[in-house]
């Protein structure tokens, strides 16, 4: 039998993306992160790569997922938030056209 399934509450942040591991108990049974660097590119602005805000999501989902189906527990959902005040990009495909332009 297994574990209880979780709901993976995912971050992207402004300096890294985390991920947590809920069960329906509301403990916490995993987590991940993984960061990405900010650039300043002029005074007051704050910049980040597109593809590795991506890549960095993907990351943590994924580690976090394989950390709880090696507990025997299944991924029943996905909850996400996001930094406040970014603005990007993007092309007719969703692929970026422009950094990730932050507070």
């Amino acid at each position: 039998m297994s574990a209880p399934a979780v709901v993976l509450g995912v971050d992207v942040g402004s300096t890294a993306t985390k991920v947590v591991a809920v069960a329906a108990s509301g403990a916490i049974v995993g987590g991940a992160e993984r960061g990405y660097p900010t650039r300043t590119t002029e005074p007051g602005e704050a910049v980040q790569d597109p593809v590795a805000l991506r890549e960095a999501a993907l990351d943590a989902v994924t580690r976090c997922a394989e950390t709880c189906a090696a507990a025997g527990r299944d991924v029943a959902g996905l909850a996400f938030s996001g930094a406040l005040h970014s603005l990007l990009g993007l092309d007719r495909a969703g692929e970026p056209v422009t950094p990730v332009y932050s507070w």
